[in-house]
């Protein structure tokens, strides 16, 4: 976490044509309702919603608040972002097993709501910047199969379904992408998803 003019400056990774409808759309006219304040209060590294960028400045998380601020003349480079590394920490995977495994199914269930929305912010690194083109098509791909056997588990853990896969199978599922570097964020992810549940 950090601020100040050494950082790179942020980069918003959505073209401005994405803010002409849908989802973008709403969220541009929410985030415009709210205070500058409330906006920055938002962003704050540990927020759920913290600010999160990559080394070269390109911005993972809080790409409309960013774009809010600009319009209002805010100097958004002055403010504190969480760096998302292209390094993770080292992947024990029987570690995470053992943690995943010790959670009751409700905490299990919520720690993979959380890694499913953190790995919408991993799949992100797969965009072009400012273009609605995608660098990274196989990553999304992966990423989608992931998000595919996450939330089908959230459903069986929901529905208290005793066929579901055994958390050691899950677990393995899920960290299994054979690209080093996704396989990496997806680890970081995890371990976040694990963390924060703990500190819930």
């Amino acid at each position: 976490m950090s601020a100040g003019s050494s950082q790179p400056p942020l980069r918003r990774i959505h073209p401005e044509a994405i803010y002409q409808s849908g989802l973008a759309k709403l969220a541009l006219e929410y985030w415009r309702k709210q205070s500058t304040d409330d906006i920055i209060r938002s962003l704050a590294p540990g927020s759920r919603e913290a600010l999160r960028v990559k080394p070269d400045g390109r911005i993972m998380n809080g790409n409309t608040r960013i774009k809010v601020l600009e319009e209002r003349g805010f100097d958004v480079n002055r403010l504190p972002r969480e760096i998302v590394n292209q390094e993770g920490p080292t992947m024990d995977v029987s570690r995470l097993v053992e943690e995943f495994r010790s959670l009751s199914p409700a905490a299990q269930a919520e720690v993979l709501v959380r890694l499913s929305h953190e790995l919408t912010i991993v799949g992100r690194d797969a965009y072009e910047p400012s273009s609605p083109e995608v660098r990274h098509p196989r990553r999304l791909r992966v990423l989608n199969e992931i998000q595919h056997r996450i939330t089908s588990h959230v459903l069986a853990l929901l529905g208290a379904e005793p066929g579901r896969y055994p958390d050691e199978i899950l677990v393995s599922m899920i960290l299994e992408p054979d690209d080093p570097e996704l396989q990496r964020q997806v680890a970081t992810a995890f371990t976040r998803s694990l963390s924060r549940q703990a500190v819930a």
